[in-house]
């Protein structure tokens, strides 16, 4: 189990404030208070190992704990608090035993009030390490109201499990080859701000060395309830044979606050480690890992409650946990702010925590902060008896 040192966690939080001032805000916006991200990285199989189990838990713990300074392209939003990663499962011994013992899996089951999102890396056969109801009947309350994150043979199972195939929106049809292909942008849901989210900060294509997997029918992938494609494998870009509609990677969120994200790449160890993609001729990202572990970045990102509205607010009010959302909007020069109570302090501060301004509320309702020509990105924070919440007001 591994958590980011208290010094990690204020060097983030300092990052992540001055990384805040590219984001705009639009109109009406809730934002939950400040809190850390909490991540769960879990470890195991039921059945095969991949050479990027141990890797994956490691590169991504590394990655939230910094970043900034992770190589992970341009327009880059940080959460307005760090992320805290958690590793569970097995230990880190290549070819060790893959299935997690009772005491490692109950330790998961337990933790999973206190995390918004897990991250799933080649967990094939899932199904076979939580087979019991009450483990599932756990997970599944997770699935419908949290976040999770499935990487490539996460997707894979050979017991039956209706939540999890239902949560995927498809069934893992095989593997076609490890060999150097391409995925490109899926354009069919570029409306929406979560696909602008997700694939922010990636270019339309890219090009790697991983292992490639075949699913059902793509047609029925594309009508599950809420379930919209961001990348689709390119059916004429590798050595295989594939449909020509190939959806690789999606997302979808149900109507309980829960929130779901699944590619299909990650097979292969190198595309954590933010090295050169060994023997892969061809790619067009240098290093080709680093398209995947953006992608990564933006999903865990998303899962655990954030969106591209200005502010990244974490733990959505429909999730247990989120409190009272503080609710901003501007008009011309003015800042309004809804407090939910009396005498709660309403700031204005920039983005170095200096204060340029306070009110106090005498009752709950709109304060109105006069926003000075030329300040810039500024934070607006509300203390109350309930505590703190903050916002992030674009130039």
């Amino acid at each position: 189990m591994s958590f980011l040192t208290n010094a990690a966690q204020k060097t983030n939080r300092n990052r992540s404030i001055r990384n805040l001032c590219g984001m705009l805000l639009i109109g009406a916006i809730s934002v939950s208070a400040a809190a850390p991200i909490r991540v769960g990285v879990f470890k195991g199989t039921g059945w095969r190992w991949t050479s990027s189990t141990h890797v994956a838990a490691k590169a991504i713990d590394s990655m939230l704990a910094n970043p900034v300074m992770a190589n992970l392209g341009p327009n880059l939003i940080t959460p307005p608090d760090e992320f805290v990663a958690r590793i569970f499962g097995v230990v880190d011994t290549p070819g060790a035993n893959t299935q997690p013992s009772l005491e490692q899996k109950t330790a998961f089951l337990s933790a999973l009030d206190s995390l918004d999102v897990i991250v799933l890396p080649s967990n094939s056969n899932f199904g076979v390490i939580f087979d019991q109801p009450q483990q599932r009947e756990k997970l599944e309350r997770f699935f419908k109201t949290r976040g999770v994150v499935s990487l490539a043979w996460s997707i894979d199972r050979t017991q039956s499990w209706g939540a999890w195939d239902s949560m995927h929106g498809t069934r893992f049809a095989g593997w076609m080859c490890i060999c150097v292909a391409t995925i490109r942008r899926d354009s069919m849901a570029k409306q929406d701000s979560v696909w602008r989210l997700l694939n922010r900060g990636l270019p339309d294509t890219a090009r790697f060395r991983d292992e490639w997997l075949r699913y059902g029918s793509a047609t029925t992938l594309r009508a599950s309830p809420g379930l919209k494609v961001t990348m689709r494998l390119d059916s004429a870009s590798g050595s295989f044979t594939s449909a020509s509609d190939h959806p690789y990677n999606w997302y979808r969120e149900f109507p309980e606050g829960g929130r779901f994200f699944y590619t299909g790449s990650g097979y292969r160890a190198q595309l954590f480690t933010g090295a050169a993609v060994l023997d892969s001729s061809g790619d067009t990202t240098t290093p080709a890992t680093n398209f995947f572990r953006r992608q990564l970045y933006n999903a865990i990102l998303w899962a655990a409650g954030a969106d591209s509205n200005g502010v990244v607010s974490v733990r959505p009010a429909g999730r247990a946990g989120a409190g009272n959302p503080l609710k901003i909007w501007v008009s011309g020069s003015r800042i309004h702010v809804q407090v939910a109570e009396e005498n709660a302090a309403v700031e204005l501060r920039f983005l170095d925590g200096r204060l340029l301004a306070r009110k106090k509320a005498s009752s709950a309702g709109s304060v109105e902060i006069e926003k000075p020509s030329g300040s810039g990105a500024l934070i607006v924070r509300v203390r109350g008896r309930n505590g703190t919440q903050s916002a992030l007001v674009a130039p």
